[in-house]
């Protein structure tokens, strides 16, 4: 948690993601984030609200992110800000807790029927 609050911003240049957690612990920490658009990563990444995604295996429009997010202090905060707000809105040990709650609940209400 340390590095990603120093961080300016966090780059996840995998290849192959689900649902990526350092995103999301980026994200706890007011840090943007800067991505291939795979995986789960697009559910957490708001291109150009809270971080960046590009194009899958283009790491030229990835190093093009990058620095379009450190080229511009007041964008950065104001990324790293919309970050901790969707992390805050989606991604807390409650929220998440209340899904899962509603997806059981949903589970055995269809399997009541």
């Amino acid at each position: 948690a340390l590095y990603n609050a120093a961080a300016d911003l966090l780059v996840s240049p995998s290849m192959q993601e689900n649902l990526p957690g350092t995103i999301i612990e980026a994200f706890a920490c007011g840090t943007p984030a800067a991505a291939f658009n795979i995986g789960g990563t697009g559910e957490i990444i708001d291109d150009k609200v809270n971080g960046c995604l590009v194009k899958p295996f283009d790491v030229g429009e990835l190093a093009g992110a990058i620095a379009w997010v450190l080229s511009d202090g007041v964008r950065a905060s104001k990324l790293g800000a919309a970050a901790r707000e969707k992390f805050e809105r989606e991604f807390t040990a409650r929220k998440m807790c209340l899904e899962y709650m509603r997806l059981y609940e949903e589970i055995l209400n269809l399997q009541a029927r």
